[in-house]
């Protein structure tokens, strides 16, 4: 008796088995699924026995390899586990532990293996007999005949062995005429089949691959098998039951389950190297079949087992008054908890309502609203916050239908895609587009969403709403803000650095020009003076832009300043431009230098008379205005304040909407190479700022282009007003 390597267990462990079952096929084959049954009952039963399960998952290996790759799968898996006994079932699980080192010293059954010579010394046997002729016999008590067809291939070898015992078992039989369909092609088998009369017998063994190779499950063929043949069908084996097969003698694989627990049990207290027979014969049968095919279940054996039997009236009575009386009493048992949780019902009621309500106003004050969406119906539901932030009445239906439409049209495309892609794929929604709603007020929204649920039917969608608005007109304006900021200290920094330049070039230009007597020298270095001292004027635009230069300022009246102002502008249009200036009663007076306002001016009426044609017209504009929440709302950098708005409209041909988000930029210009330095909107605008004014740039392509420059009062007024 050889000995086995076992660790040491504690008194309680001592009873336990730990027992690891390795199956050859996948559970669901019906062989296998009726074995594993039985095993696990078994294992119930005893009580004292923990198992651990795996499975191939193939019938065949491809080669060794394959082979040795899952035997040190389990044993890594299984190294620091305590597995007292090895379970495999059928040949290729069997095959997988012989002549190898796994578990080696761990007792070892096999159940059904193919070839068992070359097993090791601790690998014992449980051979589940296979009386196939007795089954053929009993066949031929149940229904007599003279012609039996026997259906099956040789390709299985535990199939071809029983071929062969049947080709020596029915010769001992007289006067039965024996036909064999042996590895037809599937359409030919069944083509013969339907040829079979129907006073002959048929004995199915199970057929796994037909003439060409192809693999079916057993139970399927006989199936078809039944479907296309008037004679009944008989077979062996009992994972072939329910599929229009009669049954007859078969081999139980629920019994060879239940017989390998008591074989473990046997092993485990007395461990041996010897070959086990175990015969798990039992008479099962179909009734339907019977009845199909005309034979009388009084005939068969009294030990039989008979499924798919049609209940008896008493049975259907017996059942409905057991099942109405557990009604009644359910019912009872359910009024006294209803009764006893109305009062609970009703306090969740509450506190539900309460909650929601508070969840209405969180989204409320956070702007934040929940939706669902069904894509299939077009229909959805909206939280309260949801249909404010798209313009609708609370609760009101119209959403649903106008959801789509109050989108921009440019971005419609995408949220649609964006919707289906989360049905389809469950991809989640994260965008952020913009909105008209029906009162015509534009808004930014941040749309997320995701599918309800994991079903492919489901076509709902949930999300929320956060209306963003005023949360993206603040980062752009911070964004411009820093940006121009930005640009503005190294402008500032290098027009630092060209002033000390341009001084020096332009003082000692003139000591030179005034002792030269040569009059080509004199004519250069009066060229060399004049562009300096254009260069440094430039220079004194980016000083001004920078706000590295701050002059002196006044409260000043426009109305007083409004005709010298037309003058200096109809200086610089020339007579082929009408100039046209109107000034508001009882104007502001508002604090600033004329000279640089009027320079700013000037850089905005270049401007437009570079967009307009040789003649056109020119409006200047003086009011009084009040900048309030709704204006700042919607123009980034603006306060709220008393303000006297300055604007210069022309009749050229605009902006596009590309060239109006980058006019105030420096150096922006869409001038020819030469034609202009990118400066002149640029300086109004820090000139505007320098002040705690706010400068506006209004256009469209083909129509005219208004500046509004507005100035505040006060420093005072308006640096209060930004506080509130």
């Amino acid at each position: 008796m050889p000995s086995y390597a076992q660790e040491e267990q504690s008194d309680d462990d001592k009873e336990m088995l730990n027992v690891l079952v390795v199956y050859s096929f996948h559970h669901d084959l019906p062989w296998q699924k009726n074995f594993r049954q039985g095993l696990l009952s078994g294992f119930e039963a005893d009580g004292k026995i923990k198992y651990y399960e795996e499975s191939l998952d193939s019938s065949r290996f491809p080669d060794r390899r394959n082979a040795d790759i899952f035997a040190a799968y389990l044993q890594k898996k299984y190294q620091t586990r305590r597995i007292n006994l090895v379970l495999t079932e059928s040949e290729p699980a069997s095959k997988l532990f012989i002549g190898n080192d796994l578990f080696k010293g761990i007792p070892h059954l096999m159940v059904n293996p193919a070839e068992s010579a070359n097993r090791d010394p601790n690998q014992i046997v449980l051979a589940i007999q296979d009386d196939i002729i007795a089954s053929y016999e009993t066949m031929l008590s149940l229904r007599k005949t003279n012609e039996v067809f026997i259906i099956g291939e040789t390709f299985t070898p535990y199939i071809k062995e029983s071929l062969e015992q049947l080709r020596v078992g029915s010769l001992a039989v007289s006067g039965i005429d024996t036909h064999y369909l042996i590895n037809l092609r599937m359409n030919d088998l069944l083509s013969q089949v339907r040829d079979i009369p129907v006073a002959a017998n048929i004995f199915y063994l199970p057929l796994f691959q037909d003439g060409t190779g192809a693999i079916f499950t057993p139970k399927d063929v006989a199936k078809n098998i039944a479907e296309n043949s008037d004679a009944p069908i008989f077979t062996h084996y009992d994972s072939l039951l329910g599929s229009g097969v009669v049954g007859g003698l078969v081999n139980s694989s629920i019994l060879a389950g239940e017989a390998t627990v008591q074989k473990i049990r046997e092993v485990w207290r007395a461990p041996g190297n010897e070959v086990t027979e175990a015969v798990v014969h039992q008479h099962i049968y179909d009734q339907r079949a019977l009845d199909r095919f005309g034979i009388e279940a009084s005939n068969l054996p009294a030990s039989s087992i008979i499924i798919n039997q049609s209940r008896s009236i008493w049975t259907d009575y017996r059942n409905y008054v057991i099942t109405a009386g557990m009604a009644i009493v359910m019912l009872m048992i359910l009024a006294v908890v209803l009764y006893l949780a109305y009062g609970h019902v009703a306090l969740s009621r509450r506190r539900l309502d309460a909650t929601r309500r508070k969840l209405e106003r969180a989204q409320s004050i956070a702007h934040i609203g929940s939706w669902e969406w069904v894509v299939a119906d077009a229909d959805g539901e909206w939280s309260d916050e949801s249909c404010r932030i798209f313009g609708s009445r609370p609760g009101a239906k119209l959403l649903n239908e106008t959801m789509f439409d109050i989108i921009d049209p440019s971005e419609k495309a995408g949220v649609i895609q964006a919707f289906l892609d989360c049905v389809r794929a469950g991809a989640p929604i994260d965008l952020e587009l913009g909105i008209t709603r029906p009162d015509g007020d534009k808004r930014i929204v941040h749309l997320r969403g995701t599918k309800a649920s994991n079903n492919a039917d489901d076509s709902r969608v949930e999300g929320t709403v956060h209306d963003v608005t005023e949360t993206r007109y603040l980062q752009n304006s911070f964004f411009n803000n820093q940006r121009l900021k930005s640009v503005g200290q190294f402008a500032g920094g290098m027009a630092h650095h060209f002033n000390n330049m341009f001084s020096i070039t332009i003082g000692n230009s003139e000591i030179l020009y005034e002792k030269v007597s040569d009059d080509d020298l004199r004519g250069y270095l009066h060229n060399i003076i004049k562009s300096t001292q254009a260069a440094a004027r430039m220079n004194k635009q980016l000083l001004t832009f920078a706000k590295h230069q701050y002059a002196s300022v006044v409260d000043t009246d426009l109305t007083e300043k409004a005709e010298s102002l037309k003058s200096e502008i109809q200086l610089i249009v020339g007579s082929d431009v009408e100039v046209e200036v109107k000034v508001c009663a009882g104007l502001w007076t508002i604090p600033l230098n004329f000279q640089e306002f009027l320079a700013a001016v000037t850089n905005v009426v270049n401007n437009a008379v570079d967009a307009m044609s040789a003649k056109g017209k020119l409006a200047i504009g003086l009011e009084n205005v009040k900048l309030d929440a709704e204006f700042i709302k919607n123009n980034a950098g603006s306060r709220v304040g008393k303000y006297v708005c300055v604007s210069v409209t022309d009749s050229g041909r605009g902006m596009s909407k590309e060239v109006l988000e980058s006019a105030f930029d420096p150096f922006f210009t869409t001038k020819e190479i030469g034609g202009g330095s990118g400066l002149g909107l640029s300086v109004v605008y820090g000139f505007v700022h320098q002040l705690r004014g706010y400068a506006q740039l209004e256009s469209q392509v083909g129509e005219s282009t208004t500046l509004n420059m507005y100035f505040p009062i006060s420093f005072q007024e308006a640096s209060s007003a930004a506080l509130s």
